[in-house]
């Protein structure tokens, strides 16, 4: 089993849960769990980071606009069309979804851990 969550903290594996848990002593630890023990665990997916689409041209636009307020015109549609053109012609939008960093997020699925799934791990 890999990559999942317990509660907000994400493991890649279930020696990192045991190693977490166990402070140091992992096999004590899970030796002394009973053996009825259960966690909720939810199942993780990766994602990227950002999603990018066409939107986010229109989005990094109006971040823009709004972080340099002072140098735009009172009438500003037209310099702000001519910046989204700007935007639209130099940002490659496959390129950077291609790019864009991964990371696991909870994906509503559910399952558990039990101590026979710890020791077998161990």
């Amino acid at each position: 089993m890999e990559h999942f969550f317990v509660d907000e903290n994400y493991y890649d594996n279930i020696e990192d849960y045991i190693h977490d848990m166990g402070d140091g002593g992992d096999e004590e630890w899970v030796k002394s769990l009973s053996d009825t023990w259960e966690q909720k665990i939810e199942f993780a997916q990766l994602e990227k980071l950002i999603t990018v689409n066409d939107n986010l041209i229109d989005e990094i636009s109006e971040f823009l606009i709004d972080a340099n307020t002072e140098r735009f015109p009172e009438d500003p549609d037209r310099i702000c069309g001519k910046l989204n053109t700007a935007l639209k012609e130099s940002i490659d939008i496959d390129k950077l979804h291609l790019l864009m960093p991964e990371m696991w997020y909870p994906n509503d699925k559910f399952g558990k851990l039990t101590k026979q799934d710890l020791l077998d791990a161990l």
